[in-house]
């Protein structure tokens, strides 16, 4: 389940999208079909609008790169991006498995890192 929250005024350009991990994990799959999708993410965090994946319930957080790396597993949160596919794969319990996948098109694998994830 992805939550969008628009900018709250003209002056703030981030947006934050909320992944509810225990929510997300039961609505939202890997594969066409199952996956969310954003259409809109800034990812480039030197342009000053970089949005944001909030990541509710998760402890702790690692974006690990891309989809060659491995998840961090040991219990933490973590994802890693295919630039080609442009699929975000969010491994939410920590057992180095995929749980869920987010479709983020027009994202540059170069311009995503830690900074545009916040564990709340």
């Amino acid at each position: 389940m992805l939550n969008h929250t628009p900018p709250n005024s003209p002056l703030m350009s981030q947006t934050f999208y909320s992944l509810v991990l225990a929510a997300a994990q039961a609505e939202s799959g890997i594969g066409a079909g199952n996956r969310d999708t954003i259409t809109d993410f800034e990812a480039d965090a030197a342009s000053g609008a970089a949005d944001t994946i909030e990541l509710a319930g998760a402890v702790s957080f690692s974006f690990v790169g891309d989809e060659t790396q491995a998840f961090a597993g040991n219990g933490t949160t973590s994802a890693r991006f295919n630039s080609q596919t442009k699929i975000l794969e969010i491994d939410a319990d920590g057992d180095a498995q995929a749980d869920m996948e987010v479709e983020l098109q027009n994202v540059d694998g170069a311009d995503l890192d830690d900074t545009d994830f916040t564990v709340v």
